[in-house]
This record gives structure tokens, C-alpha cells and sequence, in this order.
């Protein structure tokens, strides 16, 4: 199995340590989407796979996911990768689950919002996450917190975030 980390405009490869797109190549990597050409020819690029996930190597070689490109967040011309915010989020205590999306922003284009299930009679409150992600990120990654019962899954389990950005 072949890793490299692409710039997503250029498509070049990106230095050591620089987030870029995830691109792999392997003998057993799949030869395409099955009757569609288009969608295949989007993610099978000379042989390589774009996978849509940002991700960065490091010196030695290991591979570190930042998120889905998909599902990055740009606030006033800043990339915020939701699973930063969850990650952080998730390790508050009472936090049962939570999901980040990009939420339309009048000025800055997108904002991140925070869906939030917290544990059955949980005093937590949304000024208490606001400040516990305050003190581990920059100003633009922190979300509007909204207290759900539950987050939209699908039949895996899989959070459908595009039902909370609607």
C-alpha cells in the first residue's frame, strides 16, 4: 500500500507534516465504481485513490486523519474540521454523543454548530461546552452548541449529518 498527501487544488504532493488529501495506490485497491464511469474517474486519478479524507504524514511516515473534506467547515475563508471540535467536545463529561456541521453565516459564509446529546438529567449547558472548547481552540472553531435527545443515524449507525445541516 502506497500513501501520499495531495494538495486539493493542484493535486501535487504536499511536504511532510502539511494537511492535504488522502491518495492511495495498492494492488487491491478497487477498479471502479460499478457502472459509473464518472464517479469513478472523480476518485481513481493515475492510479491513485482520492479518498476525500484530509490527512497529513508525518517524518517518520505515520498517517494522521484531520476529517472528511466533504464536511470541513469554512468560516471567513478558515478551514475547521468537525472532528477536531467533536473530538474535543466528546470528552466533556455528561456528553453522551455529538455531531459538528456548517452552518450558513450571514458574513463569515459558515459557522460550526454543534449538536449535542448529553446524558439523561445532565445539568450541562451550552455557555459550559462554549467555554470548554474556548480554552482548546482558536476563536473560529467554536460552535453555537444545540442540545438534541438524539442524532439522526443511519441503518450502520453513521451520523447523517446533511439531515442536521438541513
Amino acid at each position: 500500500m502506497q500513501v501520499k498527501i495531495l494538495d486539493p487544488e493542484t493535486g501535487e504532493e504536499v511536504p511532510a507534516g502539511q494537511v492535504g488529501e488522502v491518495a492511495i495506490k495498492s494492488p487491491y485497491l478497487f477498479k471502479g465504481y460499478l457502472h459509473n464511469p464518472e464517479a469513478t474517474a472523480k476518485v481513481l486519478i493515475d492510479g491513485w485513490y482520492h479518498m476525500g479524507d484530509a490527512g497529513k504524514l508525518d517524518e517518520e511516515g505515520f498517517l494522521y486523519i484531520s476529517g472528511r473534506y466533504k464536511e470541513m467547515i469554512l468560516v471567513g475563508g478558515d478551514n475547521v474540521y468537525p472532528i477536531e471540535v467533536e473530538d474535543l467536545i466528546d470528552h466533556i463529561p455528561d456528553v453522551m454523543e455529538v455531531a459538528v456541521v456548517g452552518v450558513a453565516h450571514e458574513t463569515l459564509g459558515e459557522v460550526p454548530r454543534a449538536y449535542v446529546v448529553k446524558k439523561q438529567g445532565s445539568p450541562l449547558t451550552e455557555e459550559e461546552i462554549v467555554e470548554a472548547c474556548r480554552q482548546r481552540l482558536a476563536a473560529y472553531k467554536i460552535p453555537e452548541v444545540v442540545f438534541v435527545s438524539s442524532l439522526p443515524v443511519n441503518g450502520l449507525g453513521k451520523v447523517m449529518k446533511h439531515l442536521l445541516k438541513q
